[in-house]
């Protein structure tokens, strides 16, 4: 599926602006549940499709089912043209996505080991045992949570990037669609 959406319309900028309100819910979320801490974002209204128009330009995502720093969202503008207007939308990368896995995988590779190595050898020195002092000790207090790190930071690699792409796609799909049934009745041929 293209990361860009065009849509040649036979009605004013106007009109399109307005079925796009109609159809979405504001974005917004319900002030007498908030979202901190809940394990699903509960925003206002019932409607499939959150977003915002604002001018001529509108962002649409899907309601999230759950929370999730990776809803795909679809930016847009309509503008003018000929005897009605278009729809130029696109799904644009969000950088924030690659900046939190490579925050989260750094926390993890370099602050872990050292803090159960630290835990470890703190909990040598309480009970009074000299041998885990030894640099044989704080190799193997290091390494081993290093290992399990790495392992971890794989799978959860592996886990993100899967995941990503099916989410990101599926949305897509699911949003495009909203959007060209939307103006189904009112989309040029062609």
């Amino acid at each position: 599926m293209s990361d860009q959406l065009q849509i040649v319309l036979l009605i004013s900028e106007q009109e399109a602006l307005r079925r796009l309100s109609a159809g979405i819910d504001e974005q917004r979320p319900n002030p007498r549940i908030g979202i901190a801490f809940s394990k699903r974002p509960k925003f206002v209204g019932t409607k499939e499709f959150i977003g915002r128009v604002e001018g001529n330009r509108f962002f649409v995502r899907k309601r999230p089912a759950f929370r999730s720093s990776f809803i795909t969202v679809l930016t847009g503008v309509v503008e003018p043209s000929g005897n009605g207007c278009r729809i130029t939308a696109g799904f644009p990368t969000q950088s924030f996505r690659v900046a939190k896995i490579i925050l989260t995988v750094l926390g993890v590779l370099v602050f872990a080991p050292f803090l159960t190595a630290a835990l470890i050898t703190l909990a040598a020195w309480l009970s009074g045992n000299s041998d885990a002092a030894t640099i044989s000790g704080l190799m193997l207090s290091v390494m081993t949570p290093f290992a399990a790190a790495l392992l971890g930071v794989a799978a959860l690699f592996y886990g993100l990037l899967t995941f990503g792409k099916y989410q990101r796609k599926s949305e897509m799909k699911a949003v495009a669609e909203f959007v060209r049934n939307l103006f189904k009745d009112v989309t040029a041929a062609g």
